[in-house]
C-alpha cells in the first residue's frame, strides 16, 4: 500500500469529481489489492475503511440464520463499498466479499464522513450512487423472485463484465450458486446451456463471455433497465 499525492483514478465515482477535489482526497486514499474471497466488511462489526474499486468487484451478501446467503448487489469501478457507513449507519447488516481480485482505493470511514459533511460535490456524488445502489438491490430482489436461472446467470455475468471491464469472470459454480442463491447443480446446468448456445465458455475457475450481445438477449429485462451503469452499457466490448 502506498499513499498518493495525485492519481489518474480508474474508479468512475472518484474520477467524476473535480480535479481539485480529487487532489485533496488523494492524500487520504491508499491503493490496495483486493483478493477474491476476502471479506471487507463483516455483518454488525465496526469498520475502518470504505473502498472504491477499480478492477476488483465486490459482492454485498445477505446472510440468513440457517447459513444460506445470496448476493443483493455488486459494486465495481462505478461505485463505493461501504457507502451506508459514510451516510451514518453504525455497521452493515450484510457482508461485503471480494468477488473478483483487482485494484481498489481505500479511505478511512472517519475521513470519508468528514469530507461528506464538508464538501457538497462529494456529498452529491455519494448520494446519487447510494440511490443507484438501492435501485440495484430492489431490482435484484424482484429478479430473484420472478426470473429463471438462465436469465439471472446471464444478467449476473453481464454486470460483472461491466464492473470489472473484462469478459472473463473468475468464479466457480459453487461460488456462483451462493451468490445467486440457487443449487450448484442449477448453475452447472444453466452454464452448460449458455455454452451450447455459444454465449459463454466454461473453463476451470472462470466463465468467459463469448457473445455479449447474445447474452444480453438471453438475460432478463433487469439488466437493461437498471443493473448496468449507463457508460458501460454503451461501451463496445471486443
Amino acid at each position: 500500500m502506498a499513499e498518493n499525492t495525485f492519481f489518474d483514478v480508474g474508479n468512475t465515482l472518484l474520477g467524476g469529481l473535480p480535479l481539485a477535489l480529487r487532489s485533496r482526497l488523494s492524500s487520504r486514499l491508499e491503493a490496495v489489492t483486493l483478493n477474491a474471497g476476502e471479506t471487507l466488511h463483516a455483518p454488525y462489526s465496526t469498520q475502518r475503511f470504505g473502498y472504491f474499486p477499480e478492477s476488483a468487484t465486490v459482492s454485498l451478501m445477505h446472510h440468513m440464520q440457517n447459513g444460506a446467503s445470496t448476493e443483493v448487489a455488486v459494486t465495481g469501478r462505478e461505485g463505493m463499498v461501504g457507502v451506508a457507513l459514510v451516510l451514518g449507519q453504525a455497521s452493515l447488516q450484510c457482508s461485503t466479499v471480494v468477488q473478483t481480485s483487482g485494484l481498489a482505493w481505500r479511505m478511512r470511514i472517519s475521513d470519508l464522513r468528514s469530507v461528506f459533511l464538508q464538501d457538497a460535490l462529494f456529498r452529491d456524488a455519494l448520494m446519487v450512487y447510494a440511490l443507484t445502489l438501492m435501485q440495484q438491490i430492489s431490482q435484484t430482489a424482484a429478479c430473484n423472485r420472478l426470473h429463471n436461472v438462465d436469465q439471472r446467470l446471464s444478467r449476473w455475468l453481464l454486470i460483472c463484465q461491466d464492473r470489472a471491464g473484462s469478459n472473463i469472470v473468475e468464479t466457480t459454480h459453487a461460488l456462483a450458486s451462493a451468490l445467486l442463491g440457487v443449487r450448484r447443480e442449477a448453475i452447472s446446468i444453466s452454464a452448460g446451456r449458455l455454452q451450447r448456445h455459444g454465449l459463454i465458455r466454461c473453463t476451470r475457475g472462470r466463465l468467459v463471455i463469448v457473445d455479449r450481445n447474445g447474452l444480453i438477449d438471453h438475460a432478463c429485462e433487469c439488466y437493461t433497465q437498471q443493473l448496468a451503469p449507463a457508460p458501460q452499457r454503451q461501451a463496445a466490448y471486443a
